[in-house]
This record gives C-alpha cells, sequence and structure tokens, in this order.
C-alpha cells in the first residue's frame, strides 16, 4: 500500500513537472560533505594575503616558493593580488565584468575576457591563459572566484595543467544546489577531479548567504577552500582548528556562520 501511494505521488508530481527521482538523498549529502576533510602539514603554517574582510584568504606560508598569481574573477577588490606584489609576485588577472583593474598594480597583466569553456572574443579557457602566459612554470598560486564557473572550470582543465600550481584557491558556490541529483554529481565530479592532486588545507564560510537546510544538515551557500598541492605532505599533518584565529568575516554587518556538527566531524 504504501509502495503504491509512493508511486501515486511520484506520478502526480511529474504532471507538475518535479521529478523526485532527480533528488539526492541524505546519504548523497554526507557523502559530499565528507569531500571536505582538512589537511594541513605539521611543517607549514597559514598565513593571511589580502583584505582583512573580503578578498582576503588564508594560504600555506610558501609564498617564497610561488613564482606568479593567477588571479580568476576579479570584480572591485585586489587586495590580494597587492599584497603578493609587495612579496615579489606578479599577476595574470581575468575578469569580462570589468574594463580595468580598480586600482593600478605594477607588473599586473589583465585580461578583458571572463574564464570559461571556449575560446573567443569574451571568454578564455583556463588552460589557455596559462599556456600563453608561464607555459614552463609549476610554481603558481590561483585564487578563484567566477560566481559559479569553477567547478566548470575544474572539469575543463587537465591535469598538467592544474599541477603547475602549488596553491589553488576557490570559492565555491550555490553548493545548497546539491539537493538536485545533477548538480550534485556535477559539483561532487569536479571536487574529486582537484582532489586527486590537491588537499584541502582550509575552509571558511563566506557569510553573505546564510545556510541551507537540506536534509537536516545546513550546507553554506559559500565557502571559501585553499588547496594545498600533495607533493607538500611528506610528513606528519597538524592538529586543525576552525575556524583559524585568521579568519575574518566577508561581510562585517554579517554574523559569522560556522560549520555544524555534520561538517565539523568530518571536516577536522
Amino acid at each position: 500500500m504504501i509502495k503504491l501511494l509512493k508511486r501515486l505521488i511520484r506520478l502526480f508530481l511529474l504532471r507538475l513537472n518535479i521529478n523526485v527521482y532527480l533528488f539526492s538523498s541524505k546519504e548523497d549529502i554526507l557523502k559530499f560533505i565528507n569531500l571536505f576533510n582538512i589537511k594541513l602539514p605539521k611543517n607549514i603554517n597559514l598565513i593571511r594575503v589580502g583584505s582583512n574582510n573580503d578578498g582576503g584568504y588564508l594560504v600555506p606560508n610558501i609564498l617564497d616558493k610561488i613564482s606568479y598569481c593567477y588571479s580568476l574573477g576579479i570584480g572591485k577588490n585586489v587586495s590580494f593580488e597587492n599584497d603578493l606584489h609587495k612579496k615579489g609576485i606578479s599577476s595574470f588577472g581575468a575578469d569580462g565584468n570589468i574594463d580595468k583593474l580598480p586600482e593600478n598594480i605594477k607588473d599586473y597583466n589583465f585580461i578583458n575576457k571572463n574564464i570559461g569553456l571556449i575560446d573567443d572574443d569574451k571568454n578564455l579557457r583556463f588552460e589557455t591563459m596559462v599556456n600563453s602566459n608561464t607555459p614552463d612554470d609549476n610554481s603558481l598560486i590561483a585564487q578563484i572566484d567566477i560566481e559559479g564557473g569553477e567547478y566548470s572550470v575544474l572539469v575543463d582543465t587537465p591535469f598538467n595543467i592544474l599541477e603547475k600550481f602549488k596553491i589553488i584557491i576557490i570559492e565555491f558556490h550555490n553548493l545548497n544546489k546539491i539537493s538536485d541529483k545533477i548538480i550534485y554529481n556535477f559539483y561532487f565530479q569536479s571536487l574529486q577531479k582537484i582532489l586527486q592532486k590537491f588537499n584541502i588545507c582550509h575552509m571558511h564560510i563566506n557569510n553573505a548567504e546564510q545556510p541551507i537546510k537540506i536534509k537536516n544538515i545546513y550546507i553554506p551557500p559559500l565557502i571559501e577552500i585553499t588547496f594545498l598541492r600533495k607533493d607538500f605532505y611528506d610528513g606528519d599533518l597538524q592538529q586543525v582548528v576552525i575556524p583559524n584565529n585568521l579568519d575574518e568575516k566577508n561581510v562585517k554587518k554579517n554574523s559569522e556562520i560556522r560549520f555544524d556538527k555534520n561538517w565539523m566531524s568530518t571536516i577536522l
């Protein structure tokens, strides 16, 4: 009787163009969260680069091993690239939504294009950008904040390009959409890909948007994640504290957002 009732409900929802088969289960959500395990080598500490609020990120203190930065998505904030320039690291930046940098930074190579899946007058593939500027360098850092396009970039970019980067910082958007199984699979696979070559060494919730409750689990729509290439992991790991004492609220007027117990049991 219960099976028949469920079948009738599904058929009714299908008439409303709602396919319940495409909803992620609680097991799916927990499996997704299990990808976000933080590992930081014992011999490497984190430092803050960029502004105290939005635009600043925690990165491993190995900047003396970094030659260039790639910044995908710039907007009105170049504090990250500014701090790197003070440390002798020049930047290549791409953003099709601005005509020029919000402030002048010496040796900053900017292109007015969006990073995407094709190369044309308005778009540029990440692989093309790297090969055009630093084809032989494998000591790079990337900052990626492209409003949801990060998943496509990860899937599109081959490993031989990703492995040129020692550190990759990505702000992941729209994580609350993993309730849709099709989007869930896309997000899951893109994260799986980068985790083949990198470990997560830090995470921070951007408090610009409130968490969404899915299957009784609070999912932050925006998470900033710092990845460190796996060849830096050749010894013990240090005990990680979340939030880190260097973390700052992205939006000053909003309350800080913490990971719930489902996340904390996995990420640490």
